[in-house]
């Protein structure tokens, strides 16, 4: 048997039929079954990483929402549209799940393929995440404006995540255009929340992120 046989066994089915979803989708995108405003909607679309957090939730609750956010920021959806991510997910894992089975289960034992669908995902993020590399840096460069992103420092923008802190967040800048998302820092102890206003205060070019401060204390720093 040969690999391309193996790729259609039942033990693969789900796999497979995810792969295929993801390819009518894009079939139907490009043949303009959708029409353009579905296609400029799922270029445009970034998936929300705020996830609100009722205040009596517990420190369970707490942890788990920041596992998923970490993992949805793992794996760029806020940066790449959902449909990529998923199509090269699901690409990934069909194809490693399917080259595990070909060289280990020559029996076609299900046993052995359910035992190893959950690490052939776990392995698949890792390697999907490289694969969406170019992706990150085509829409990265396709966000910034004409303006240097220095030339920001002193605005004002809105914070988009539910919070924001040393090593995380986003927020937006009106532009002209579409508004720019940008990645900020907080350094101070204010607490920020989604739909907060703050000051540009830095830009941080090794980071390509801005610390910002509360609109109160505009005191802009240097750069």
């Amino acid at each position: 048997m040969d690999f391309a046989s193996e790729l259609f066994q039942p033990y693969n089915t789900l796999f497979a039929i995810l792969v295929i979803a993801c390819g009518c989708y894009w079939i139907m995108v490009v043949t303009g079954f959708f029409g353009l405003e579905v296609l400029d909607l799922d270029v445009d679309m970034d998936v929300d990483l705020d996830m609100e957090v009722d205040a009596t939730a517990d420190a369970s609750d707490l942890g788990s929402v920041g596992i998923v956010g970490g993992f949805l920021r793992f794996m760029h959806f806020h940066e790449v549209p959902f449909m990529i991510v998923v199509t090269i997910l699901s690409s990934v894992c069909w194809i490693l799940f399917s080259l595990l089975n070909f060289h280990w289960n020559v029996y076609h034992s299900w046993t052995f393929a359910m035992t190893w669908i959950v690490p052939t995902v776990v392995a698949s993020l890792p390697v999907s995440k490289v694969l969406l590399q170019p992706f990150v840096k085509l829409f990265r460069a396709a966000n910034i404006p004409d303006k240097k992103l220095k030339d920001y420092v002193g605005e004002h923008c809105v914070v988009t995540t539910s919070e924001v802190t040393e090593k995380f967040g986003t927020a937006e800048i009106a532009t002209d255009e579409s508004p720019l998302v940008i990645q900020i820092r907080n350094p101070s102890a204010f607490r920020f929340h989604k739909g907060d206003k703050a000051l540009l205060a830095k830009y941080v070019m090794a980071g390509q992120y801005f610390e910002i401060r509360p609109l109160e204390k505009e005191k802009v720093a240097e750069v």
